[in-house]
C-alpha cells in the first residue's frame, strides 16, 4: 500500500532536522566584552564555555569553565563572567540569580533576597516568577542589574557590595585610595618586645644575603618602610634572601607579607602559563633552618588555594604537606593585592614543624590577626640553621621578620 504524500516525508524529516541544526547554531552563545576584546562561545558539543581574546590579529583561547553558561556576559579585561537566570521557578527564590566567575572558577553568587526587598512577592508570569534582567558589567569588576522593583543596582564582584550608585573611575578610585590609606593600616609585628629579633625593614641590615632575586628596601603608598622583592618570573627558582647572623634551632620565626600580581591583558602561551602558576604554585613565605641555598625548610603561599611546607635537600624539593585555604581561610582562596595581608609563622622544637596562617582582619573598631593552625609534623632532615624569606613566581613585599625563642 502506497500513501498519499510519502513521497515528502524523507525531505520533511531532512528539512526538520536542518532547522533543529540552525536553531541550536542560532541559539548558541556567542558574546563579546563591551570593547570587543572578549569573546565568550558556548561549547555544547563538550559541555564548556570558551573565553577568547580578541584583542589580536586572530583569536585566541584565553580560558575555558566547565559547562555551558546561559545568559552570560563577560567583563572588559576577561576575567570575570557572569551568567544569570531569566527566571525563577516557583519556590526557587531562595536561591541566587546570578553566578560569577574569575578566570573560570566560580568565586560568588548574587542571591534573590539580597537584590529582591520582598522576594516572595514577586508577580507570577505563567509557572515562573521574573525577578529582573541582568544587564552587564560597566567595568572590570562592577555588574549592573535592573529589577522587578524598579531599581537599578550595582554588584562588586570582589567585595559583593551592591550600590544603587552606578560607579565611575573617580569613584573608584576615591573608594581604593580610602582602603589602602585609611581602611587596611600595615601590621605592626615587631610591636610586643620579647622577640630575640625582630627587622622592620626601615634601613638597610648588613646581615642580610641575597640569593636570588631583585630584593630592595621601599616603601608603600603611604610612606612606610617594606622590603620588596619584585621579580614574579621564577626562571631561576625560588627568590631567597636570608639573614647570616643568627643560627637557630629551636624557635618562633614568623612575618607579614602581601603579593602582587599583574594579570596579563594578552594572552599568548606565556600568559597562559602565568595565569596557572598564580592559581596553583605562585608565592611567598618563610625559609628556615637553612644550611645553604640547597638544603633548607621552607613554608610558603602556593597559588590563591593554599600552601606548602616542605625542604630542599641537596637542589632537590619535598613537599611535606599541603594546607588547602579552604579549610582555614575565610574566603577559601588567597587574594593578591596591596590592601591583603597574611602572616605566615613556624614554630620549630626538635625535630616537630608547627605552622600557622594569619589574615589581617577587621574587628570591631580595630583590627587583628585571625590565625589558623595548619601544620603539625615530625622531619629530622635539619636541626639547626638560619632564617630567611622566599617568594616563587611573584612579587611580593614583606613588612618584618620576627624570630622569639622557645
Amino acid at each position: 500500500m502506497r500513501f498519499k504524500g510519502m513521497r515528502w516525508v524523507a525531505p520533511t524529516l531532512f528539512c526538520t532536522l536542518l532547522c533543529f541544526i540552525l536553531v541550536l547554531q542560532v541559539t548558541a552563545q556567542d558574546v563579546y566584552s563591551a570593547n570587543k576584546r572578549y569573546q565568550l562561545v558556548t561549547d555544547h558539543q563538550n559541555d564548556q564555555t570558551i573565553i577568547y581574546s580578541t584583542a589580536g590579529s586572530q583569536q585566541e583561547e584565553f580560558y575555558t569553565i566547565p559547562g555551558t553558561l546561559n545568559h552570560a556576559f563577560i567583563s572588559d579585561n576577561g576575567r570575570y563572567v557572569a551568567s544569570c537566570k531569566r527566571w525563577l521557578s516557583k519556590g526557587s527564590t531562595k536561591g541566587f540569580i546570578a553566578q560569577f566567575y574569575d578566570l573560570g572558577e566560580p568565586v560568588r553568587s548574587l542571591p534573590v533576597k539580597s537584590v529582591l526587598k520582598k522576594p516572595k512577592s514577586l508577580q507570577r508570569e505563567g509557572s515562573r516568577y521574573r525577578w529582573g534582567l541582568c544587564i552587564g558589567f560597566v567595568d572590570d569588576y562592577h555588574f549592573e542589574v535592573y529589577t522587578v522593583e524598579n531599581e537599578r543596582l550595582f554588584v562588586n564582584i570582589i567585595s559583593g557590595d551592591i550600590s544603587s550608585e552606578s560607579p565611575t573611575p573617580s569613584n573608584v578610585n576615591v573608594h581604593v585610595h580610602e582602603v589602602k590609606l585609611e581602611s587596611v593600616p600595615k601590621p605592626d609585628l615587631c610591636k610586643h618586645d620579647g622577640h630575640v629579633f625582630c627587622d622592620r625593614f626601615v634601613e638597610y641590615n648588613p646581615g642580610w644575603r641575597q640569593v636570588r632575586g631583585k630584593w630592595e628596601y621601599d616603601t608603600d603608598e603611604v610612606k612606610d618602610r617594606l622590603l620588596h622583592q619584585s621579580s614574579d618570573r621564577g626562571k631561576e627558582g625560588n627568590a631567597l634572601m636570608y639573614f647570616d647572623n643568627l643560627v637557630l634551632a629551636d624557635s618562633d620565626i614568623s612575618t607579614v607579607l602581601r603579593m602582587g600580581f599583574d594579570m596579563p591583558q594578552t594572552v599568548i602561551d606565556e600568559d597562559k602559563a602565568r595565569i596557572r602558576i598564580m592559581r596553583r604554585i605562585a608565592g611567598a613565605g618563610l625559609v628556615f633552618r637553612l644550611q645553604d641555598e640547597n638544603n633548607f625548610y621552607m613554608f610558603r603561599l602556593a597559588g590563591e588555594e593554599g600552601a606548602v611546607l616542605g625542604k630542599m635537600v641537596a637542589g632537590e624539593w619535598f613537599d611535606l604537606v599541603n594546607p588547602r585555604a579552604e579549610h582555614f581561610l575565610g574566603e577559601g582562596r588567597f587574594q593578591y593585592g596591596k590592601k591583603l595581608w597574611y602572616k605566615l609563622r613556624v614554630r620549630v622544637r626538635g625535630d616537630r614543624i608547627q605552622a600557622w596562617i594569619g589574615e589581617w582582619v577587621r574587628e570591631g573598631d580595630g583590627w587583628n590577626w585571625r590565625e589558623q593552625a595548619v601544620v603539625n609534623l615530625v622531619d629530622k632532615e635539619f636541626s639547626t640553621g638560619r632564617v630567611g624569606l622566599t617568594t616563587f613566581h611573584v612579587a611580593a613585599q614583606f613588612s618584618a621578620l620576627r624570630i622569639d625563642g622557645l
